[in-house]
């Protein structure tokens, strides 16, 4: 083989091994389109009772998961009969609206599966002005916790919101602060609660903070939500057990549904009884996942593959892409190995064929029809 040749071929051996590279190590593509991925199945479930006397117009919106870095929801489904359902961004939520006359029944059904991939997580965008919420105290009890923090103010903002949250604790550090002070704080504790007092805390040292509420990613049946506190530290949001003033670690998959203090369900027109979320973890095929992800992906790689096209074309996409495949198996196992075969492109048919038939009821068809072949090519 010429030089000119060789390096021809080296050159195009390597650009499909560097994007397949790419793909696999960067972007996440499986290797294996057999191996299965774990997801997470959530339903909402809404038991209401119209008002009388109004029309029967109802109206109901709730929170419900959205698609953001590192979660992709798939597969939404509304079973809500004849009311009509939309969803509409409201600021940082998603909200589903379910309005109309309900003819029958009074319940509604929301089901969608959520992938995680942690992996393709981008960075997080610094926060907005609305993660600067006015607390409304007064102004003494404002002057107090800001006497109480400003011992902390020279630390990095990691260490400075352990020590906010060791507080919460009765952890003040040395010195501690005076008993007056530490009396009055006790009872704003009280008179506000836990959530109130760690956020009047946090922000008298301006740190960016969100209520959250939604869900810990676990198996369950509740008719709460969990609820949280997202702090910006510079340099990602850390969450916070609003209750306790614990610190999550990042291990815990959180599912937020709704941020800021708005209701998670509310109704206009009719009464509600009922609210129900239920998780439950699902196995999904790893190319499915993967196609629900790349679908909505906005990068150029993503987009230049087969799942780019109609499905009902990218099964004759694939076929087609085997044969050059398979010529390229078959002319290294005749020229290099050294293999015989029944020509190039004769092994290729083959392979195509048994895709429809099965391996092995097309080995038993070849097996079957071999020997004729050959008795008839003797007799010739």
């Amino acid at each position: 083989m010429k030089r000119p040749g060789l390096w021809l071929a080296v050159l195009l051996f390597l650009i499909p091994l560097v994007l397949i590279g790419y793909r696999v190590l960067r972007l996440g593509y499986p290797l294996f389109p057999t191996s299965s991925v774990k997801a997470w199945g959530f339903t909402l479930e809404i038991f209401f009772e119209p008002t009388e006397g109004n029309g029967k117009e109802i109206k109901i919106k709730a929170g419900l998961p959205e698609s953001r870095s590192g979660q992709t929801v798939i597969e939404q489904r509304d079973l809500s009969g004849s009311l009509q359902f939309n969803l509409i961004p409201e600021g940082l939520n998603q909200i589903g609206v379910w309005s109309g006359d309900p003819e029958r029944g009074r319940s509604l059904s929301y089901r969608a599966t959520i992938l995680l991939n942690p992996k393709q997580a981008r960075k997080p965008k610094p926060p907005g002005p609305e993660s600067f919420p006015t607390i409304i105290v007064d102004k003494s009890e404002e002057l107090l916790a800001r006497r109480l923090t400003e011992r902390y103010a020279s630390l990095k903002p990691p260490e400075k919101l352990k020590a906010i949250l060791a507080t919460t604790k009765g952890i003040w550090g040395e010195p501690l602060p005076e008993d007056n002070d530490l009396k009055r704080w006790s009872t704003i504790k009280e008179k506000y609660g836990t959530e109130k007092a760690l956020l009047l805390l946090l922000r008298s040292l301006d740190f960016p903070v969100r209520k959250v509420q939604g869900f810990i990613l676990k198996e369950t049946i509740a008719i709460e939500p969990d609820r949280w506190i997202a702090v910006w530290t510079g340099q990602k949001w850390e969450h916070v057990n609003a209750e306790t003033g614990d610190l999550y670690d990042e291990s815990v998959c959180l599912l937020p549904l709704m941020i800021g203090d708005s209701p998670m369900v509310t109704i206009s027109g009719g009464k509600l009884l009922e609210t129900r979320w239920i998780l439950i973890k699902q196995t999904l095929s790893q190319w499915r996942a993967h196609f629900e992800r790349i679908y909505r992906s906005g990068r150029f790689l993503d987009r230049w593959s087969l799942f780019g096209i109609p499905n009902q074309f990218q099964e004759i996409f694939r076929i087609l892409l085997l044969v050059p495949l398979g010529v390229l198996m078959i002319s290294i196992l005749r020229n290099i190995v050294g293999f015989p075969t029944f020509g190039i492109f004769m092994p290729v048919l083959m392979a195509l064929a048994f895709r429809n038939t099965g391996l092995y009821y097309g080995l038993g068809i070849f097996g079957g029809s071999s020997p004729n072949r050959i008795s008839s090519t003797q007799s010739h």
